[in-house]
């Protein structure tokens, strides 16, 4: 064998076992440590991880390393299931359903910097969203915003946090059957609010929320005791009406604490929650989903996507959701 030949052989010896354990890590550090920050950054890529430990397999394949390339696939399977399993969506064509009615939510976190109403004005006319959730809007943008679609959204409410400067608001075609509630949940005192509207067919319980960014390992204890503290308000009993859950949770779908919320009230998810939203100036395939719409077991899917809004870092996301009724 030529000398590059025992190079190139040194060097595969090297790389082998060094992107197994790499893929190793990045697949299950973020399942069994839930609380370390790092931890916390590997698992919000977990789809793009996925997508570079399946690549590497298939190297693997190609170089004929067929023990390495059936490890790495596995790892890469264990990895995309995890992905795959954190979102379960209703769609209102399954054969099983029993579709009566429908209507358009949309949440954006239009970010309280942003003063940019145009494109905000653009989205609303090309989408016409029935209830529109804003997470840390502007409060005058808001203002001008609600003067200027009054005739489209006739009811409107907001709230004002004078600690961070930033409101947070509903625009809604259809009447409140409640105000706006407020919780301070728990020891968490997040932004979670509660709507009561009354749709065309039916009445609807909306919950916006807004929860922690993780920037720091203690931020990310706050985060999902603030998920915990969600899960036992959204389970209350006495809201009767259909429930849908939306805004910024600063989560992805597999992050431990948003897939148990999920999970423990039985919610669904529409199929582009997978869809990266955060930030905008990457390009779509690096973003990370951590805005997300949920719905209980009386509603589903007609339609749901992302739309980017210039001037803020998320997408706002969107879905068609319907009433009806299993067979």
């Amino acid at each position: 064998m030529s000398s590059l030949g025992y190079k190139a052989v040194f060097h595969l010896r090297i790389l082998i076992p060094t992107a197994l354990t790499l893929s190793l890590i990045a697949c299950f550090w973020p399942l069994l440590d839930v609380s370390s920050y790092w931890a916390e950054l590997v698992g919000h890529s977990r789809l793009q991880i996925t997508v570079i430990i399946g690549l590497v397999s298939l190297l693997f394949l190609a170089l004929k390393r067929y023990p390495a390339f059936v490890l790495q696939a596995m790892i890469a399977l264990v990895s995309g299931y995890v992905v795959v399993s954190s979102t379960n969506s209703r769609s209102c064509d399954n054969g099983n359903w029993d579709f009566q009615s429908g209507f358009r939510v949309m949440s954006f976190n239009a970010l309280v910097h942003n003063e940019q109403l145009d494109p905000l004005l653009n989205a609303l006319v090309r989408l016409r969203p029935d209830l529109l959730f804003l997470v840390e809007v502007n409060p005058a943008m808001f203002h001008q915003a609600k003067q200027r679609v009054i005739g489209e959204y006739p009811f409107s409410t907001s709230v004002y946090s004078p600690r961070t400067g930033t409101a947070y608001a509903l625009l809604s075609r259809w009447p409140f059957l409640t105000s706006g509630k407020r919780y301070n949940a728990g020891q968490s005192n997040f932004p979670l609010f509660q709507y009561d509207i009354q749709l065309e067919t039916q009445a609807l319980t909306l919950f916006g929320v807004h929860t922690t960014s993780p920037r720091s390992a203690e931020d990310k204890r706050t985060r999902d005791g603030q998920l915990r503290d969600l899960l036992e308000v959204v389970s209350d009993n006495q809201v009767t009406n259909p429930k849908v859950l939306m805004g910024d949770f600063n989560a992805t779908p597999w992050t431990p604490a948003l897939r148990n919320l999920a999970k423990q009230l039985n919610y669904f998810a529409p199929s582009s929650s997978l869809q990266g939203t955060w930030p905008t100036w990457l390009p779509k395939p690096l973003r990370v989903p951590i805005d997300h719409i949920f719905y209980d077991d009386r509603l589903c899917t007609l339609k749901s996507g992302r739309i980017d809004i210039q001037g803020s870092d998320h997408a706002a996301v969107y879905a068609d959701l319907g009433f009806g009724q299993a067979r």
